[in-house]
């Protein structure tokens, strides 16, 4: 398997792309050199999935690899088949984006980025596994604790359960003062942030259902990957999630988690599941976006659902993939960072401020995804708060650029890097514990540095801790009472007797 990683992005990653440009004739005196940073950084990525070979496909350094081509071949399968015909990965001389600070550049400076974008990132890779390595050093004499299995874990499905549907509650409560569920629906079609502005909390609260599916999973002394209850559960929460999110990759990783979960505790990958949530998720993708991007809708187009549209729902898929790529939100912020100036840490202070509503703090800082929109694609003076605005994505290392330059860079990989060395030591350390099993594949899905992955974390760590809790409550509540109830229905029969 790792050999097959190695040869996949060996011949689609680093071989395929340039060879593509080359072909079409766009090229130009800088491609090789790019060609070389850009391999470079792949091998760079799957450096651990080579020489870590004690390591599981869920290590916090090998499964961003597995990930990342798993995506690939998901969303565009037929370039398996075309290899050095059909290229998953960018290679143009001309940025196709729309960003203002990328519209004008010409391919030598375009190519110049480029370059230093892909150098920027191996000094991020190459930081993130210093400082985990240096951390692994001292958790190498961990061995797992053998803990009895805590008594309020019994009720850990029944307070998922809870959890879940109180948040279904609440996502009632949030169509109706929508209008209903179809005029939610069709309003997610204008903006996303137009309709879910102001409603931050309440979506938040929403999105526990996710964790509360993850704790199930994790939970329950017996896998409910057959549970009549858990699997009704699960089909009902995530369509309401996306409804009232209206974010599809919010439900992707939903079944990435809930796979990962039940893979570790399974000790090994249950392949055909994976494949069908893969084309599950492909279709999901394509079906809710067709669902979400038919702007001149006044009413929710029931057909898109038919099975007889799933070619339809993978070219729909393809061609957005396609699209997002295109966009470069990652080049956009590390070009404006040079071009506009740095925003000195105001991204992060988002973190801080998180917890804080914005209906208590109306001015807040945001997340770098808001700057990347304001400054980066709209061509705004970087100076003062981004105003309120959508966010388009950018990753933690042209953030990280974008705040503190390459001293940024070099913080943030080591501070992941930490932090993945510790959690992965407290993993050892207490395995069989469903909360920290939760917890690591929370950080394994959402957590990379970025200021808006660290929000999803602190927020997802909330709903898990709400679970947890509302379980201990169940468990003081009805354990005490089964306790007496067994009292008194098998009394001491020494004090009965007479002397």
């Amino acid at each position: 398997m790792r050999w097959a990683v190695v040869l996949y992005v060996v011949i689609y990653r680093i071989l395929t792309p340039p060879y593509v440009a080359a072909v079409a004739g766009d090229v130009n005196e800088l491609t090789i050199l790019r060609a070389i940073t850009d391999g470079a950084l792949e091998i760079m990525l799957i450096v651990p999935v080579i020489f870590m070979k004690r390591a599981g496909y869920f290590h916090p350094l090998v499964f961003p690899a597995f990930l990342l081509i798993a995506t690939n071949v998901a969303f565009a399968p037929a370039h398996l088949f075309l290899p050095f015909v059909v290229s998953t990965r960018l290679f143009a001389t001309v940025s196709p984006s729309w960003a203002a600070v990328l519209i004008d550049l010409d391919p030598q400076n375009y190519a110049q980025y480029r370059i230093q974008f892909s150098i920027y990132s191996i000094l991020y890779y190459a930081s993130l596994y210093f400082f985990f390595f240096q951390q692994d050093k001292k958790a190498q004499h961990i061995r797992s604790e053998v803990r009895e299995r805590p008594a309020y874990l019994r009720y850990i499905p029944m307070s998922a359960f809870l959890v879940c549907m109180a948040c279904v509650g609440i996502a009632l409560l949030l169509f109706r003062s929508s209008g209903g569920l179809e005029a939610h629906i069709v309003s997610l079609s204008k903006g996303r942030y137009e309709t879910l502005s102001g409603s931050g909390v309440s979506i938040s609260a929403v999105k526990a259902a996710i964790i509360a599916l993850f704790a199930w999973m994790a939970g329950a002394k017996t896998l409910p990957l057959k549970s009549p209850m858990f699997i009704l559960t699960t089909l009902a929460v995530l369509p309401v999630v996306w409804i009232v999110d209206g974010s599809r990759s919010t439900i992707i990783y939903a079944i990435i988690g809930l796979l990962a979960i039940a893979a570790i505790r399974m000790k090994r990958l249950p392949v055909a599941t994976i494949v069908m949530a893969g084309v599950l998720g492909v279709a999901l993708l394509g079906v809710l976006g067709s669902i979400r991007h038919d702007f001149t809708s006044t009413s929710v187009n029931t057909s898109v659902f038919d099975p007889a549209n799933f070619g339809t729902w993978l070219e729909t898929a393809s061609t957005e993939i396609v699209e997002r790529n295109a966009e470069e939100g990652d080049l956009a912020a590390f070009v404006a960072a040079d071009r506009m100036g740095f925003i000195w840490g105001q991204s992060y202070l988002s973190v801080l401020a998180f917890p804080m509503p914005r209906i208590i703090w109306e001015n807040k800082p945001r997340t770098g995804h808001a700057y990347n929109t304001w400054v980066a694609f709209f061509g705004n003076p970087v100076d003062g708060d981004a105003p309120a605005a959508w966010g388009i994505p950018l990753g933690p290392i042209a953030e990280a650029y974008w705040n503190f330059g390459a001293v940024g860079i070099v913080l943030v990989g080591g501070t992941v890097g930490l932090i993945f060395g510790t959690l992965l030591a407290a993993f050892k350390r207490g395995s069989g514990r469903p909360e920290l099993l939760v917890l690591y594949v929370i950080f394994l899905l959402y957590f990379s540095g970025g200021s808006r992955e660290t929000q999803y974390v602190i927020q997802y760590g909330a709903s898990l801790l709400a679970v947890f809790a509302l379980a201990m409550v169940i468990h003081a509540v009805l354990g005490g009472r089964s306790s007496r109830a067994r009292g008194a229905a098998v009394p001491d029969l020494r004090q009965a007797s007479p002397s």
